[in-house]
């Protein structure tokens, strides 16, 4: 059955171009969006459609001038982490963590998220619970995961338990990654520097050697897939350039002349993640340890004046938030907040770096990111003009959509 959305307030940036109106109208444009197969068919300045009320096959809804905006894009997020007590989510055995980490996966569908990339976790549930949202079995967003985190035989490795998988040398690394695709992982992630997050890890060290990097990427593109790239500090950036990553993860000590060599680098993008820079400050984050908040408050400063100059320099992001599942549910919008708050980025952009710039950085954007005829119908409806308003987003969503199927079961 077809789907008819009235009167949707459109963000421009975000959605095709409507016979009949101008992009540069002042006043809020809305128009009619039918979905139909799980696709954009029709997109109308508002008013358009043709009388719909006795037609059996159609259900029309009136938006009432709510924004309407592409499904959001989470690039960074571990599922099997349901809080900053790491030592307590070692605690959970695989069954546990199935059902936790589903409970997360849902929260995400529920505030928006139609795709997910997990960047690490354990027990390899996230692929068993993607499969079982793809096959109909659960409701919740398109998941895509790396499996195991590989990295360096390290200082605070075991912080995160089994959810990193230690390799020294290339040939290990080599081994390591073929490892998490035997297992039916999407792509790779690696450690390139230390973190913030474990205990006496050093963020401002690179850990890896460029010929162990290069490996990871060489194994990867093999399966037609990429390597995202923990890193920090300034060098570790370098080094994963050079090595022929996609993804920066966080990029918190990125200088000027590493930012201009990233624009010019094809395929290989930064994602940065304010949420958890945030939270870790937060005083209702009641688990950071002291080297955490001592580390956390040391580069507080660095880390805004480093991303708020990759993002003024017209360096293109996606969009992660590495937060857990606690500080998600009670902060909704927390990466939306961050980057207005602790990145001061500008509304649309913000929108843009969730929705397009995502969809693009994961080679996706021909069936999603925007709201275009032929894409996939994934739509949120929300309460307010994020656009004018980026707070809007903290607000309960008026209507989920993925594939065309509006969503309610939460």
């Amino acid at each position: 059955m077809a789907v008819l959305l009235r009167n949707c307030r459109i963000v421009p940036e975000l959605t095709q171009k409507i016979d009949g109106i101008s992009v540069d109208e002042k006043e809020d444009i809305t128009a009619d969006i039918k979905i139909e197969n799980g696709k954009f068919v029709e997109i109308l300045k508002s008013g358009s459609f043709k009388e719909t009320a006795n037609c059996d096959d159609i259900t029309v809804i009136d938006i009432k001038g709510s924004t309407v905006l592409p499904g959001l894009f989470e690039l960074h997020t571990h599922l099997t982490l349901d809080s900053t007590d790491y030592s307590g989510n070692l605690m959970y055995d695989v069954p546990e963590l199935l059902v936790k980490s589903y409970e997360f996966a849902k929260e995400y569908l529920k505030q928006g998220y139609t795709t997910v990339r997990d960047c690490g976790g354990r027990g390899n549930v996230t692929r068993a619970i993607n499969m079982g949202i793809a096959n109909g079995t659960f409701i919740g967003p398109r998941i895509i995961s790396c499996g195991r985190i590989i990295t360096p035989t390290e200082t605070g490795n075991s912080s995160f338990g089994d959810m990193y998988i230690e390799a020294d040398g290339p040939m290990e690394f080599r081994k390591a990654c073929r490892e998490q695709f035997k297992l039916g992982n999407d792509f790779i992630k690696v450690m390139c520097t230390g973190a913030f997050l474990n205990d006496a890890g050093d963020p401002g060290m690179q850990i890896i050697t460029l010929e162990e990097l290069k490996e990871c990427v060489v194994t990867a593109s093999m399966k037609k897939s990429y390597v995202a790239a923990h890193c920090h500090s300034d060098a570790g950036i370098r080094c994963a350039i050079k090595a022929g990553v996609r993804t920066i993860e966080h990029g918190v000590f990125i200088e000027p002349d590493t930012v201009e060599l990233l624009k010019n680098t094809k395929n290989c993008f930064l994602i940065p993640t304010g949420a958890i820079g945030m939270e870790c400050l937060s005083d209702e984050n009641q688990n950071a340890t002291e080297d955490i908040l001592n580390k956390s408050k040391l580069y507080e400063e660095k880390e805004k004046n480093a991303i708020n100059y990759a993002y003024r320099s017209g360096l293109k992001m996606g969009f992660g938030s590495d937060i857990d599942m606690e500080a998600f549910k009670r902060i909704p919008g927390y990466e939306f907040v961050a980057r207005k708050k602790f990145y001061d980025f500008e509304n649309v952009d913000i929108l843009k770096q969730a929705t397009i710039n995502s969809a693009e950085i994961l080679g996706v954007a021909d069936d999603y990111g925007s709201i275009e005829t032929g894409k996939v119908a994934d739509m949120i409806v929300v309460d307010g003009k994020p656009d004018k308003d980026i707070y809007c987003m903290q607000k309960p969503l008026k209507l989920v959509m993925k594939e065309g199927i509006i969503v309610d079961d939460f």
